[in-house]
């Protein structure tokens, strides 16, 4: 770390000679090193990755911040990591980000990790500017601060860097049908992301069928947290929106699949079934969120015994299940019980919320 570069090396000059082979440096959420007037005089020309807080960033040693940051954001920099300090003692008003931003534009052509994971305000025309300009990036992290007055021509400049492998947009910025058709006009109907492996995104306005189209260009895609929501009522259609089961059924790269549905749908065995050519499969979690979450909708999932089985047996690699969706009814055979019970010790993290296994041959006994 810096702070032990300073305080633990007495000859000046072997500090001089070991910041220039820093490749790395982490800060810890309550250091407050970026003050300390002799970094401004270092060279760090090996430096690749800064992990940062807000907190090591204050606005009380405004100037020294600013000397510091200019010392150790070069061109060498590749990696750029902003934290929320969550466990903080105090809160510390923080520098303007358009500081440090300017300072990546200007000098970090070769940036391929930006993560912005904390709440700052920034110059509209100075994050456009740096999303342009910044071609080489492969991850990408934006908090709410940022995507609450991002535009899908954002998301042109984004979703159009071909070396992206991973992408984390919070949910307040949400994508539509228009922003796809955006992507499309801008960057062409053979538009493909095959380096993507990584996507986190939001989708509103028939969120099923626009996730499902862009799931068609991520080929590779190996983790996704996708959330679905339907921010006018009646536009989501079942019969059109959970295909996107369907598309994630052929991302056969799949191995972590996060679906977060705050939609009043009505989902069905068929439906989980297409997840079961993901043979990579490691966790699946799809979990309803409630507006209110002391008022559950009536059941949303029926699914029959035959079809959990077949769900269940038909994941070889899954070992976390997670699925709170309200009310979910298995009718199943007391031979079909005894499969699910042993599918589902064989899968090593289990969380099955509002889920009721019903015997059916004690539903038709009972009525006979």
């Amino acid at each position: 770390m810096l702070r032990d570069l300073l305080n633990h090396i007495d000859v000046p000059a072997r500090v001089v000679g070991f910041a220039r082979h820093v490749e790395r440096i982490h800060f810890l959420p309550a250091d407050g090193v970026l003050a300390d007037p002799r970094i401004a005089s270092l060279d760090f020309p090996k430096l690749q990755t800064i992990e940062i807080n807000r907190n090591n960033l204050p606005k009380a040693t405004k100037q020294a911040c600013i000397d510091s940051l200019k010392a150790l954001i070069t061109p060498t920099l590749r990696s750029w990591i902003l934290k929320e300090n969550i466990f903080a003692d105090v809160y510390v008003q923080a520098i303007d980000g358009d500081i440090w931003l300017r300072l990546l534009w200007e000098r970090c052509d070769q940036l391929t990790i930006f993560e912005i994971r904390s709440n700052l305000n920034f110059d509209a025309q100075l994050l456009w500017n740096f999303l342009r300009d910044t071609v080489h990036l492969e991850g990408l992290v934006l908090a709410q601060s940022i995507t609450e007055w991002l535009t899908d021509d954002h998301m042109v400049l984004i979703l159009g860097k071909p070396n992206l492998r991973s992408l984390n947009i919070h949910p307040i910025y949400e994508v539509t049908p228009a922003t796809m058709d955006r992507l499309f006009h801008i960057l062409g109907h053979s538009w493909m992301m095959p380096k993507l492996r990584n996507l986190q995104l939001t989708f509103d306005l028939g969120a099923g069928r626009t996730a499902a189209r862009l799931l068609a260009v991520v080929p590779n895609i190996e983790t996704v947290t996708i959330c679905l929501v339907d921010g006018v009522q009646g536009v989501w259609n079942d019969a059109l929106d959970l295909q996107v089961f369907t598309a994630l059924g052929m991302s056969k790269s799949l191995t972590e699949i996060a679906l977060y549905p705050r939609i009043g749908w009505r989902l069905d065995g068929v439906n989980l079934l297409e997840l079961i050519r993901l043979e990579h499969l490691e966790s699946l979690a799809i979990v309803m969120q409630w507006d209110e979450p002391d008022v559950r909708p009536v059941p949303v999932v029926t699914v029959t015994g035959e079809q959990w089985t077949a769900f269940l047996t038909g994941l070889p690699k899954l070992d976390s299940l997670r699925l709170d969706m309200g009310a979910f009814h298995v009718l199943a055979t007391h031979e079909e019980m005894v499969t699910i019970d042993k599918a589902l010790a064989r899968i090593q993290r289990v969380d099955l919320t509002g889920i009721t296994l019903v015997c059916s041959e004690t539903i038709e006994s009972g009525s006979s």
